[in-house]
């Protein structure tokens, strides 16, 4: 197809789009028959197209717009049969009266009525007041020991005379005088060697199994109290424990 085919191709299809029925043609180029609705162009090949009546317009309804979020259409409930109550389903089944409520008329008896009673406590009482008159023992023998240290420390002298032997051993001479007026017995002397620095060096106990009566004065003779050290340059004694006449025990 040559160049003035293809303009005259692309006019005459804008033409036909525009509704143009019939184009500018020589009539000596057309053969129109009178048998033929519509003219047929038949010079170069080219057919002109026939006139067609407007499509009849359907009116379409226009849906309302849709705002918000898609929802699908609900499904329609079904609306379920209500159920019979347990009482008449119990009746169509096994034939049984339904239960009823206790007729208020009903008589009740009492029984009685009866006081609070209080022997668990009653029993904590009991072990606490055993727990206390223990206790009390305790505290009785604590302050009789104490009183009995009193009097000892006051009234209890004695006087130590050391000695060393050949094998560089302390020997112990005790004077004992009691001013209490009750008599003491089995007495625990203790003696520590003191450094110059006043530390302790060593540390020896003896214990006078005598009794020494009230107002009565003893002498003891020399008893071992083992090895001088060699820094010792004094000695301190004094009474640890002792036990009292006719007591059960001693004061430690």
């Amino acid at each position: 197809m040559t160049t003035p085919h293809k303009i005259f191709f692309i006019l005459f299809f804008i033409l036909s789009l525009s509704g143009c029925t019939q184009l500018d043609i020589p009539s000596q180029d057309l053969d129109v028959s009178p048998d033929q609705p519509e003219p047929i162009a038949v010079s170069q090949g080219i057919m002109v197209p026939q006139t067609l009546e407007p499509a009849p317009r359907i009116k379409v309804e226009q849906k309302p717009e849709i705002t918000g979020s898609f929802m699908e259409p609900a499904q329609p409930v079904a609306q379920v049969p209500s159920l019979q109550s347990t009482t008449n389903l119990q009746t169509q089944f096994d034939g049984s009266p339904p239960s009823t409520s206790p007729s208020p008329s009903r008589t009740e008896h009492v029984f009685g009525e009866f006081p609070g009673v209080s022997s668990q406590w009653e029993e904590r009482k009991r072990q606490l007041t055993i727990q206390l008159q223990e206790q009390s023992v305790k505290i009785n023998e604590l302050k009789v020991k104490l009183q009995l240290i009193n009097q000892v420390a006051e009234l209890v002298n004695f006087i130590t005379k050391a000695t060393v032997n050949e094998q560089n051993d302390f020997l112990m001479a005790f004077t004992i005088e009691n001013r209490a007026p009750f008599a003491i017995k089995d007495i625990s002397i203790t003696c520590d060697q003191i450094a110059p620095t006043g530390a302790v060096i060593k540390s020896h106990t003896e214990t006078i199994y005598d009794l020494i009566k009230s107002s009565t004065r003893s002498t003891y003779t020399p008893i071992p109290y083992g090895n001088k050290h060699r820094q010792t340059q004094t000695l301190q004694c004094q009474i640890t424990n002792f036990t009292v006449e006719k007591a059960s025990t001693d004061i430690s």
